[in-house]
């Protein structure tokens, strides 16, 4: 039985090693909570923003749920990407520190107005006047 159980804790460590098997990193002492957000315009939450960081390559944090996705980091700088729709924005040497660290990101109101070669406003085809439209700030 000591034969088996040395066997199996040698492969588990070797597993971790490896980096195939790890620990959560909410498990480990010392981090910091991240909270990463994701906002439309007025400050509402938007899910299925899709979360980056990088303190040396760039890893999957998640996706947004109820606009936001937690990490626990270690204290240092980081970096953080957010995707929405076909947009990425990124923000750079964001601090991480002591018990939780909140990095926010928001849409922008843009208002989408066609214009045809003279210059006037183009209507028909299905459109009747400007459309107003949130996009991920970059």
């Amino acid at each position: 039985m000591k034969r088996e159980s040395l066997a199996l804790f040698t492969l588990l460590a070797i597993l971790m090693a490896a980096g195939v098997l790890y620990s959560a990193p909410a498990a480990r002492a010392g981090t910091t909570q991240v909270t990463i957000e994701l906002q439309d315009h007025l400050g509402n939450p938007l899910d299925k923003g899709t979360v980056y960081y990088a303190g040396g390559s760039w890893q999957l944090v998640g996706s947004t749920v109820d606009g936001k996705v937690t990490i626990s980091l270690a204290p240092g700088s980081y970096s953080f990407r957010m995707y929405y729709g076909n947009a990425m924005s990124e923000q750079s040497g964001v601090a991480v520190s002591g018990d939780s660290t909140t990095v926010t990101f928001k849409t922008t109101l843009v208002m989408v107005e066609l214009k045809n070669h003279s210059n006037a406003p183009e209507v028909g085809n299905g459109l009747t006047e400007p459309q107003n439209y949130s996009y991920l700030h970059i």
